[in-house]
C-alpha cells in the first residue's frame, strides 16, 4: 500500500471539546472590626508583713531598721537623731 492510500483511509480521530470552566464567584471578605484591648491592671502583690509591729510595715521599714540598730548600737543611734 502506498503512503497516500494510509493516510486516506485512517480515521479521523474526534477532538474532545473542552469543558468550559465556570468561574467561581469572589466571595466579598467582610471587614473585621477591630476590638479595642482592655489595659489589664497590673495587680500588685502586696506582702503580708511577717510581724504585726508598726516596724515592720512597708512604709516604717526603713524607719524601723533604723531604731532597731539604733537599739544595737546606741552610739549608731545618736548619730542618726543628729541628722
Amino acid at each position: 500500500m502506498h503512503y497516500a492510500d494510509i493516510t486516506a483511509t485512517k480515521k479521523k480521530k474526534k477532538k474532545k471539546k473542552k469543558k468550559k470552566k465556570k468561574k467561581k464567584k469572589k466571595k466579598k471578605k467582610k471587614k473585621k472590626k477591630k476590638k479595642k484591648k482592655k489595659k489589664k491592671k497590673k495587680s500588685r502583690i502586696r506582702e503580708r508583713p511577717l510581724s504585726r509591729s508598726p516596724f515592720s510595715r512597708p512604709l516604717c521599714r526603713s524607719a524601723g531598721l533604723i531604731i532597731r540598730s539604733a537599739w544595737a548600737f546606741p552610739k549608731l543611734g545618736d548619730a542618726v537623731m543628729e541628722l
